[in-house]
């Protein structure tokens, strides 16, 4: 381990020293970091002994209802360490994610596709690319302590590449006790437990779900769940340059949902209700609010071990900037030229997924989406109206000892309309590796 650590600062030390700290430097040092995490969790869990008498009482779910993203790591993979007692314990984990894209057009980023961006106009032209990015990996690190069952904490932090320039970016940093949680994590406005296998960050199309700072209560029985949250989000704002505005929050948002499960289907209805405030910074003064408001429903239904169907459907004024398909644009609220304030963008998404489990190492996934949003009379020819999207893929898991790889292979179509300009579509063929430590 020692040996290993002074590898690793020689490479930072001479990277650093001769270069400076640019962007592609930056990405050079993201990997010697995730490669030496797992090399040093590799070779620490050599040494580990877990005493042989151990009880540990406390585990990842014992704590209360937790969503479950396509995208995370399995909640087995990691290196435990316990305390004598068993009643402690710390979970180190990791993802080392080499995802490859080929594009016929010039796209935001290879990590999502959504309809809001695909380009038009002037921005329209074949242009046949690929990249390659490991930014999408993730380490975290989680803090499970037992003390009684009214006691027991979860404390996780989860991280990965994706923020600016290539840097950590914070997925979820939270305290969980069996009814509460507190710190970031995902809205309770969301469909996270209901969305299809994919290769692309946004999936099918049709994901919901922010993760915000926020204080949330949640209960479950056998068959049915329930949870509340107060939640710190800012609505994304559609103004002219000219014009100096920024949203605020004064109150938090609420949300919620609750959920029923059998063994043959599940079923979800959730809902959400903010203010959505304006404060202006110049030519005009004070402030102004807009209530916001949305639902949701989505459903999985088993109809054996081998196949699933799911799906969802959410809409609502003034909460688009919730919907997975409108990250990268301004959704939540439009200025009005004419009577001078903002007004609520209405929005919609549906989607539609099936899997199929070909074996226990194989299983395949076919979905489709579409998206709106409202059509305002001030807008120009070339904002964005509705678009649709659609995949299909193929994922390989090994049931061996490389059960902690796995690969992906997708295809997508997706489409754009606007409001009178010209509209597009684009084709992007993907594959992920995944390694789970």
């Amino acid at each position: 381990m020692m040996i290993l650590s002074k590898v690793f600062y020689e490479l930072d030390h001479q990277l650093f020293s001769r270069f400076g700290e640019s962007a592609h430097k930056m990405k050079i040092r993201n990997l010697i970091i995730l490669f030496y995490f797992s090399a040093s969790i590799n070779l620490f869990a050599q040494r580990v002994l877990i005493p042989s008498d151990s009880t540990i009482s406390v585990t990842l779910n014992s704590t209360g209802y937790t969503e479950i993203h396509p995208h995370d790591v399995p909640d087995e993979s990691g290196l435990f360490i316990y305390t004598a007692n068993g009643r402690e314990a710390l979970r180190i984990y990791g993802s080392f994610r080499l995802l490859l894209t080929w594009d016929d057009k010039k796209n935001f980023h290879p990590f999502d596709l959504t309809q809001p961006t695909i380009p038009t106009g002037v921005k329209d032209f074949y242009y046949p690319n690929s990249q390659a990015t490991i930014n999408m990996s993730r380490l975290g690190f989680d803090a499970m302590i037992a003390r009684n069952k009214s006691s027991d904490l979860l404390i996780r932090i989860e991280l990965d590449w994706k923020g600016d320039n290539e840097k950590f970016r914070i997925r979820h940093l939270y305290l969980r006790s069996e009814h509460w949680l507190v710190g970031k994590s995902w809205s309770s406005f969301n469909n996270v437990a209901y969305l299809t296998q994919a290769v692309d960050g946004r999936l099918t199309g049709g994901a919901v779900g922010v993760r915000p700072v926020q204080i949330r209560y949640y209960n479950q029985t056998e068959k049915w769940s329930y949870q509340f949250s107060a939640e710190y989000q800012k609505p994304t704002l559609i103004q002219p340059d000219t014009l100096g505005a920024q949203s605020d929050v004064i109150f938090p948002g609420f949300t919620g949902n609750v959920s029923y499960k059998t063994n043959s289907f599940d079923i979800m209805l959730a809902g959400v209700l903010r203010i959505n405030r304006v404060q202006f910074t110049s030519d005009y003064n004070g402030s102004q609010s807009e209530t916001g408001y949305g639902g949701l429903v989505a459903a999985k239904i088993h109809l054996n071990k081998k196949n699933r169907f799911m799906m969802s459907a959410t809409g609502g004024m003034g909460i688009g900037g919730l919907m997975g398909d409108f990250a990268f644009v301004d959704i939540d609220l439009a200025f009005n030229p004419d009577d001078q304030k903002f007004e609520n963008m209405g929005a919609f998404t549906a989607f539609l997924g099936y899997e199929h489990d070909w074996s226990d190492e194989f299983t395949s996934a076919i979905g489709g989406s579409i998206l709106g949003s409202e059509e305002k009379s001030f807008f120009d020819g070339g904002y964005f109206k509705s678009g649709s999207k659609v995949l299909t893929n193929l994922f390989y898991k090994p049931s061996s000892k490389f059960g902690a790889f796995s690969v992906g292979v997708e295809v997508e179509y997706a489409e754009r309309k606007n409001i009178t300009s010209p509209s597009n579509n684009t084709i992007r063929v993907s594959s992920l590796l995944i390694y789970n430590f």
